[in-house]
């Protein structure tokens, strides 16, 4: 029989157990606005907005830089000599920009506005070049869901409107909206000629050398090994061929 003291020993194993369960939750808000597509989309908006006529945007505009979950938290960082990172709020250096955003979750999460948007979410808009390709990739008929995109259009056209003038949004409605389709065919086209285009004889040159020298590398590999086994059967052979002239000796002496 389970005696109270024992119950009591097991509550602190319990509520360890309900925080690890619980831990994935409270970091939902970050997985679901990663740091590192929010600097791209934020980078591409800034461009975009600098095509304006105005160079700015209204603030009540969804695209204006007031409505950026996680700007406080770039504007806290700051690149440090020898390529490391420091958080301006508590003047600590770190190696890499990925320990700079997991200490700024961790520690200053209280400067962040819950009720901002994610400019991650901008991603499909914008085409950040970490998500482009899988966004192109949703396209194919095979897997395409004509509906999400369609309601997907018309919150980017309400995004358009509410941003940018009478007489500039055609022209932005072709840059975010007109590629949210599954029939935008000419768009993932003319990306693949972009690549291929890049593709130089220089690239081919390159490419072409390494496969040579690692072909030639790969056959003075077999050509060694080859010439250490033909190495070592002869030397087999030799020591074969002595132990029976020193078989044949001996038995030549006995006999006589």
């Amino acid at each position: 029989m389970r005696t109270p003291s024992s119950a009591l020993a097991l509550f602190p194993l319990l509520l360890l157990l309900l925080l690890l369960f619980l831990s994935p939750f409270t970091s939902a808000r970050r997985r679901t606005c990663p740091y590192e597509a929010t600097r791209e989309a934020r980078s591409l908006i800034e461009n975009l907005i600098g095509d304006t006529v105005s160079g700015s945007v209204p603030e009540e505009c969804p695209l204006h830089s007031s409505h950026d979950f996680l700007l406080p938290h770039h504007l806290m960082s700051a690149k440090h000599r020898q390529l490391r990172h420091r958080c301006k709020a508590c003047d600590r250096n770190f190696s890499s920009r990925l320990l700079l955003d997991d200490h700024l979750w961790e520690e200053h999460q209280d400067v962040l506005d819950p009720e901002a948007a994610c400019f991650a979410d901008y991603c499909d808009l914008v085409l950040c070049p970490s998500s482009a390709d899988s966004f192109f990739r949703t396209l194919s008929p095979s897997v395409c869901d004509p509906l999400s995109l369609e309601h997907r259009h018309v919150q980017c056209t309400k995004i358009v409107d509410g941003c940018f003038e009478p007489e500039e949004r055609a022209s932005f409605r072709a840059r975010l909206c007109d590629h949210l389709h599954c029939a935008a065919r000419e768009y993932t086209e003319g990306r693949y000629e972009e690549d291929a285009a890049r593709w130089s004889s220089w690239d081919a040159f390159k490419y072409g050398a390494l496969a040579i020298v690692t072909s030639l590398v790969l056959v003075m590999y077999l050509g060694v090994c080859m010439w250490q086994k033909e190495l070592s059967i002869a030397n087999d052979l030799r020591r074969l061929s002595s132990s029976r002239h020193a078989w044949i000796g001996t038995s030549k002496q006995k006999d006589s």
